[in-house]
This record gives structure tokens, C-alpha cells and sequence, in this order.
């Protein structure tokens, strides 16, 4: 599978938002899918990936071909960094913008235009 740059952003800004001090409900989850244009093996493979990369404190649980329990859990500290790099939707659009120019991008190569992005944003608004 595929990892979807705009399903962890969206992701991690849902799990953000929420007031659940266990972490992402599973009734959230089910809004999210509900709301979202992504299907239930994509944020599930998605939760996996960011657990993987310490995002988060979750993990989704696959039965035969399908995930059939996503627990998301809590956003990590990196998470969180990852999460303020890449959260003004401006920001975000520059970045994928330029991350578009490569066959493939990480998440923490993601991080590192944003980065980039926002210290050009600074310079312009310092007038450096």
C-alpha cells in the first residue's frame, strides 16, 4: 500500500482535536471514516505507519484482508513536531507542492520543506 501524505496529516490533525484523554475514540474513528474520503485499510495502514514512525501511540489490527480495529491512540511528542511543521493549510499546500517534484518523500523529508517553506515565509515577513 501506498502512504498518503493528506490522510496522516488529516489523521493526526483528527486525533489532535480530540478531547479524549485515552486518545482517538473508537467513535471518532468511525466519524472519521465517515466523513472522509479514505477507506477503512488506508487509515489503518495509515495508523500503522505513524505508530511505526512514533506519531503516534496507537496501532490498527488487521483480520484476513481487512483492518477491523483502529485505535489511533494519542499523538507522540513527534507527533506533535511533525504535526506543527506541516499544520498551516499554506504550508502545507508549498510543501506538497515541492514534494511533488520527487518520485517519493518521507514524512520527516516532508518536514524538513516544511521547514523550509516556513523559514521562507519569516524571511519574507522580517524582510531578510
Amino acid at each position: 500500500m501506498k502512504l498518503n501524505h493528506d490522510l496522516v496529516r488529516s489523521l493526526l490533525l483528527s486525533i489532535e482535536s480530540s478531547d479524549n484523554p485515552h486518545g482517538f475514540s473508537p467513535r471518532e474513528v468511525n466519524e472519521f471514516i465517515e466523513n472522509n474520503d479514505f477507506s477503512k485499510n488506508d487509515i489503518g495502514y495509515t495508523v500503522n505507519k505513524l505508530r511505526e514512525a512514533r506519531f503516534v501511540t496507537g496501532e490498527a489490527t488487521i483480520s484476513g484482508d481487512d483492518y477491523y480495529i483502529i485505535n489511533p491512540g494519542n499523538l507522540t511528542y513527534d507527533g506533535h513536531e511533525f504535526l506543527d511543521n506541516i499544520r498551516d493549510d499554506g504550508v502545507w499546500k508549498d510543501t506538497k507542492e515541492i514534494a511533488s517534484k520527487f518520485s517519493s518523500v518521507s514524512a520527516s523529508f516532508l518536514s524538513k520543506i516544511a521547514v523550509g517553506v516556513i523559514s521562507e515565509i519569516i524571511k519574507k515577513q522580517i524582510g531578510f
